[in-house]
This record gives C-alpha cells, sequence and structure tokens, in this order.
C-alpha cells in the first residue's frame, strides 16, 4: 500500500508518495480528464489518495476513485503548506489523515 498526496492547483497537481517510511516526489500531474485518468490508472488498487479540499478536488476524486481503495479529502494540507516545504507537507498530512 503506498499513500498518494495531491495538491491540487487549476491545471495541474502537485503529487507524492509515502511507501514504507519515505516520501518521494512524483511530480506535477496534468488535470486535464485524460491525464489525470492515465496517471490514476497507474496506481494500486491498494493505495490511498489524500487530495487537499480545494475548488476542483470533488472532480479529481471523481477521476481517481474508481482506481484506489480510499480517497481523502482534508484542509490540513493547505494548513501545513504556510509553515513548510509543498513537497514535504504531504507526508505529514497524510499521516495525520491516517491516525
Amino acid at each position: 500500500m503506498c499513500i498518494i498526496g495531491l495538491d491540487i492547483h487549476r491545471a495541474f497537481a502537485e503529487a507524492v508518495a509515502w511507501e514504507d517510511g519515505r516520501l518521494r516526489r512524483l511530480g506535477r500531474v496534468d488535470m486535464r480528464r485524460d491525464l489525470l485518468e492515465a496517471f490514476a490508472a497507474k496506481l494500486a488498487p491498494s493505495d490511498i489518495v489524500v487530495i487537499e479540499a480545494t475548488g476542483n478536488a470533488s472532480s479529481a476524486a471523481a477521476v481517481v476513485a474508481p482506481h484506489v481503495k480510499k480517497g481523502i479529502h482534508t484542509r490540513k494540507a493547505a494548513d501545513l503548506a504556510r509553515a513548510q516545504a509543498p513537497w514535504l507537507m504531504y507526508g505529514e498530512a497524510v499521516a495525520q489523515a491516517m491516525c
């Protein structure tokens, strides 16, 4: 199982993965439906996706949800963004969301 964090923006999402106690940056994912679908198809059915609850998070979640075990919307990631680097905040947001 891997936990994927998505920081949703208008045209792209920043993606990170938390697996085996390590955080790795997956890079940018284009938010066009076909490209987001292609990203989601690469995820494992046992993966959990944490999506920052912003304007178009529900649309992104609808595309990703059929490919993963569970999706979580959180505002905690947005709060942590003020204090930490964007690639690091999702490791902690994911950890908090899973507790």
